[in-house]
């Protein structure tokens, strides 16, 4: 059975009234600096739930650390770009080999591979030798190709999305409402996304609303907030709807957990060569029209 996901998956997930929801930027592999901020803000794993915008793996120094947080209960990522590297090299390289939809039109396995490489993948390296992928990696692949694309949270006013990249249309770049995302459950990505299928999926890929200045198209009327990554930003910061939480781990940035709920957000900087907090864990407020006006109007900074 293949790794890679050739349709799109949405995962609902109901309230949470025993405990808390948070949810944390891309880790890539920084788990050290996530252990910081699940400490201070006294993380309950019995009853409090992590949800992840995904990038587990690549760049940063514990990537197999990252990924051993798939077996946890109480954590809930969304599938990354980088997520998807190892899914579609182990496949492309099997025997008989898979080769995924638009592996070919995106250039073939080989400038796959060297663009993983190239961007962090040197983790994977022990994992891929003349004898064929370690049992380990098939593993780590194994629970990656389970993660879903979107993660649909909560009820109501509290509802929030969870995406890696952006949650847009690919024909119109819209921002979709939940009633439009609801509906891309179990569509084919080939189908949705010519030519070059899963490397163009605008939930993995898409930086249209990230780098599109100051002319965004408005959040949709109902469409709960999304909390995404993907685009490292020196600040997390609203846009049509999409809550950035990237704020740069990997880069010696910083790693941001926000609490939807709460309306509230914590960061802490990163030593991008071990992984870990360099520094203490800092309170902000989300940036996002769901919360009071006194709130929206300024941006989280995490190098304040």
């Amino acid at each position: 059975m293949p790794y890679t996901p050739e349709r799109i998956r949405i995962a609902h997930h109901g309230p949470n009234p025993a405990g808390r929801d948070f949810v944390v930027g891309d880790l890539h592999g920084c788990r050290a600096a996530l252990e910081a901020l699940l400490e201070r803000a006294a993380f309950d794993p019995g009853r409090d739930r992590l949800f992840s915008v995904g990038d587990l793996v690549d760049r940063g120094p514990d990537s197999e650390g990252c990924l051993a947080l798939l077996e946890e209960p109480w954590f809930f990522p969304v599938l990354g770009n980088h997520d998807l590297f190892p899914l579609v090299v182990l496949d492309a390289s099997a025997e008989p080999p898979h080769w995924p939809e638009g592996l070919e039109a995106a250039g073939g396995l080989e400038p796959i591979y060297r663009l993983w490489m190239d961007n962090g993948g040197e983790w994977a390296l022990p994992h891929l030798g003349a004898d064929g992928p370690s049992p380990a990696l098939r593993d780590y692949a194994r629970r990656l190709a389970q993660v879903p694309h979107v993660r649909l949270v909560g009820t109501g006013a509290e509802r929030f999305r969870v995406v890696h990249a952006e949650l847009l249309d690919v024909h119109t770049g819209a921002p979709l409402s939940d009633a439009e995302t609801e509906r891309l459950d179990g569509a084919s990505i080939p189908a949705w996304c010519e030519p070059r299928g899963v490397f163009a999926l605008p939930l993995l890929w898409s930086r249209a609303l990230a780098r599109g200045g100051e002319a965004l198209p408005a959040a949709p009327a109902d469409g709960a907030v999304t909390f995404c990554g993907h685009t490292p930003t020196e600040r997390v910061r609203c846009r049509a709807g999409h809550v950035d939480l990237d704020t740069g781990a990997c880069f010696g940035g910083h790693l941001s957990l926000a609490e939807p709920a709460a309306g509230r957000l914590l960061s802490v900087a990163v030593s991008p060569e071990r992984g870990a907090a360099a520094g203490a864990v800092t309170r902000h407020e989300l940036p996002h029209p769901l919360y009071p006006p006194d709130r929206s109007d300024h941006g989280a900074n995490p190098r304040a």
